[in-house]
């Protein structure tokens, strides 16, 4: 979006208050009524959607409807064009809320182990789950409810230690939902709050206000979130399919009744929650044996966690889905769109018991309302990243380590067996290293042993004009690292490929080391650039620690540990292209997007274009009944991105040479044609018709095992991977049928009952699509474009080993 005039209207712009994936807001005075206020300027592009005008007038009439004491207040909408910019503005104008966001609040108190007393809680989210409810009454569902959208008004705290809590940002996602262009930048964000039901696509109704109301409970009672993950997918996948770790087992001060509570909000179900935000207080209060001064009567508590099976996965017919994910802003601010989540885990100083959270984190337990500290040590996988929890016994506390002052003879007997294991393991894993034949005169070595992973992470920060915000973090996790020499320190750094010939050094700083394990975020520059553009190995050095070193020491004696990406051009590959080259074509830019003006990797347009086809799938399914030249529309625009420009027309003569989805995008089709066999297989950089995102990604696939030093391990990965594009496909072509089918009829067939049960199969097909489909045996997500897209950047992962010169 350009940059916001100095003025709009009668309102001068005076300072920026924040940034998201749905909007920007600022800080403004009223210069007829000489006050401030904030005004919200809202991202779609007006241009290409003529159908938003309508619905952002009828959206904000509800929303600035809203009179409630603990709402933002709208005083005023408008869409212009004013004459500092080119482009059409849709902004609303609302009260100015001078205080901190509660999810800035949290981060300086809970996320450090100084929690609310019950009686602060309870004034906290009293007001809150009022409110919620009063907008429940009135039609308006949130759907966006997480700490940055609660603003603290300092002008309470005289009644409040911590201000009274206001609620923004009300009906902003039903407003923007269906957009060609909203979110654009955003299709990945930081869902650390969103509901299963949104996740598998759903709109959301009430009951997914009142899970996201749970998260913010979960997250003041223990200063941790429920779900945490490398990448916004996998704790996306958490939420539909991990057991969160019951907030008792965190924080041990927490009364068994008021963490039962909790685990009822977070229920996977939506007809397992709480039916009224006011019942979660009520229900909070009784737990915490104070007086309710909500309106609500205690509901009995659930305990048990559910989950959601194919019978579940499709929403009822009065919740329509509509995936809207948000992008957090740059840095906090009193009208921030969305917060990055941190959180503290505190140490184990004192003895407490350990515990695993869903991230694999170990967690010991603070006291309610007191303080910790100390570091945190996480656990790791081969691929580098943390996948969803799943319990099969649902009631059994996941529990992985507890201390206890009196051994018995069973745990010394089972002691023993795991050391006998362990020993057994061990020798194993030593006949493994040594090779079954070695060349005549070459005697047989143990191979290098891994010692951790460093895999990118991308924070979710998009920009849809370049391939910012992906592959922007590299994760470190080494274990079994011997301690620096004294006065030494490790250091780590990302270096450009072997055959650049001007060397590129990103510097990652100093390592923190403690009892032989490295665990370490490197959060990337203020612009969130591409890391793996330019740089595909990763080394670590040992240096001075007194003087830390601007750049990597060209002493190979000082080099400890390193890793890189297989960099060994295909001899077979007509264009001679490495996995590397291939792992960039898929995560960070794409030749066959970049002559067509679409910047990222084909993974990122791949999720990207599967959403809208979910979105456009349930606006759709939305109008059944109610506007048929509008469902006719949404059917258009899906047969756009699966037909793509140049071949749309086929299955839709009638509708002219203009497009109704973005043009540009639809370029490149996600079915399309076959190529002809002429160019390399995925190829294709001309300005011909490209073939369909699921050829390009099979293809270059294909062509990153293919390289002469690809590992069994992406090999293996690789298959899985080919495996979900195969099955995403097959969901686009049913899509696809469907999609044929509605605009084949006219606006009598469209109202019949039998439309609804196409529309139904659509969206169900665009769910699968989008987060693959859960198998009711495992409770395990099968497929989709966000877990390709998550696991093709697991193939990017560094496998760090022991330097040898």
């Amino acid at each position: 979006m350009s940059t916001p005039p100095r003025r709009i209207g009668k309102y001068e712009l005076r300072e920026h208050l924040g940034r998201g994936g749905m909007a920007e807001v600022w800080k403004a005075l009223d210069t007829q009524l000489g006050r401030f206020v904030a005004i919200k300027i809202l991202h779609p592009d007006l241009q290409s959607d003529p159908s938003f005008v309508i619905r952002f007038e009828r959206e904000a009439r509800v929303i600035a409807s809203l009179h409630h004491p603990n709402i933002i207040q709208i005083y005023d909408f408008h869409i212009a064009q004013p004459p500092e910019v080119e482009t059409t503005l849709a902004y609303m104008v609302m009260d100015y809320v001078d205080g901190p966001t509660l999810a800035h609040y949290l981060h300086h108190t809970a996320h450090i182990g100084m929690f609310l007393s019950p009686t602060q809680l309870l004034q906290l989210f009293t007001p809150i789950c009022l409110a919620v409810d009063y907008a429940h009454e009135q039609g308006m569902i949130h759907r966006d409810l997480k700490p940055s959208n609660i603003l603290l008004d300092k002008r309470g705290v005289a009644k409040t230690a911590i201000g009274v809590p206001i609620l923004s940002d009300f009906g902003i996602v039903k407003m923007l939902s269906s957009t060609t262009n909203s979110l654009s930048g955003g299709w990945l964000g930081t869902p650390t709050y969103i509901s299963p039901e949104q996740v598998a696509g759903a709109a959301g109704n009430e009951r997914s206000d009142i899970y996201s109301l749970s998260v913010i409970l979960y997250e003041a009672c223990t200063g941790t979130l429920p779900f945490q993950g490398e990448t916004p997918t996998a704790i996306m996948m958490q939420h539909l399919h991990a057991t969160p770790t019951p907030p008792g087992l965190i924080n041990k001060t927490i009364p068994p009744a008021l963490s039962a509570v909790i685990m009822h909000g977070l229920a996977k179900s939506p007809d397992d929650r709480f039916t009224t935000a006011s019942a979660l207080v009520a229900s909070v209060a009784d737990a915490l044996g104070l007086p309710s001064s909500g309106s609500a009567s205690v509901l009995p508590i659930y305990s048990g966690p559910t989950y959601i099976t194919p019978s579940q996965a499709l929403p009822p017919s009065h919740m329509r889905p509509s995936v809207t994910p948000h992008t957090p802003p740059h840095g906090a601010s009193t009208h921030e769109m969305g917060a990055k989540p941190t959180s503290l885990p505190v140490s184990n100083s004192d003895g407490a018991p350990l515990v695993a959270s869903p991230s694999g984190s170990v967690t010991p337990l603070p006291l309610l309302g007191g303080t910790s500290s100390a570091s945190y040590q996480t656990d790791i996988l081969n691929t580098g990243s943390r996948p969803p929890t799943v319990a099969t016994v649902p009631q059994t506390p996941s529990v992985l380590y507890t201390r206890s002052n009196k051994p018995t003879r069973w745990r010394v007997l089972v002691t023993l067996l795991i050391i006998l294991l362990l020993l057994a393991g061990s020798i194993l894993s030593l006949l493994v290293l040594i090779p079954k034949s070695s060349p005549p005169n070459v005697p047989a070595v143990a191979q290098n042993p891994i010692v951790g992973y460093a895999s990118f992470i991308s924070s979710g920060l998009l920009n849809p004009s370049n391939s910012t915000g992906v592959n922007d973090e590299l994760q470190i996790n080494l274990q079994h690292i011997p301690a620096p020499a004294v006065d030494k320190a490790y250091y780590g750094w990302l270096l450009g490929d072997r055959v650049q010939s001007e060397p590129v050094v990103t510097p990652l700083g100093q390592l923190p080391f403690k009892a032989g394990t490295i665990s370490f975020l490197f959060q990337g520059d203020q612009k969130h650039s591409n890391l793996l553009l330019l740089e595909s190995r990763f080394l670590i050095t040992e240096e001075d620690v007194t003087n830390p070193p601007v750049s990597y020491s060209l002493d190979t004696s000082t080099w400890r540990y390193y890793a890189q990406i297989p960099q060994a051009p295909n001899p077979k590959d007509k264009l001679h292209f490495t996995m590397l080259d291939h792992l960039r074509h898929l995560t960070s830019d794409s030749p066959e997007l970049t002559v067509r003006g679409l910047r990222g990797g084909l993974d990122m347009w791949f999720v990207r274009q599967v959403q809208k086809v979910l979105e456009w799938s349930n606006a759709a399914r939305d109008d059944w009944q109610k506007d048929p030249d509008f469902l006719h529309r949404q059917i258009i625009r899906i047969l756009d991105y699966i037909d793509g420009a140049n071949f749309v027309q086929k299955d839709a003569p009638a509708v002219g040479p203009t497009l109704l989805a973005d043009v540009q995008p639809s370029q490149v089709p996600l079915l399309g044609p076959v190529p002809d066999g002429q160019d390399p297989p995925g190829y294709s950089f001309d300005d011909e018709p490209a073939p369909g995102y699921v050829y390009l990604v099979s293809s270059h696939l294909s062509g990153a095992v293919l390289a002469p030093d690809a590992t069994a391990t992406q090999h293996a990965l690789a298959n899985q991977i080919q495996e979900s594009i195969n099955q995403v496909k097959a969901w686009l072509e049913n899509i696809h049928q469907d999609a044929k089918k509605l605009l084949a009829m006219d606006a009598n067939q469209l109202n019949q009952p039998s439309t609804l049960t196409i529309l139904d199969d659509m969206v169900t097909n665009a769910q699968y699509a989008y987060v693959g489909q859960v198998d009711p045996l495992t409770a395990q997500n099968r497929g989709g474009v966000i877990w390709i897209s998550n696991h093709v950047q697991q193939m990017a992962a560094f496998g760090v080993t022991a330097y040898h010169s």
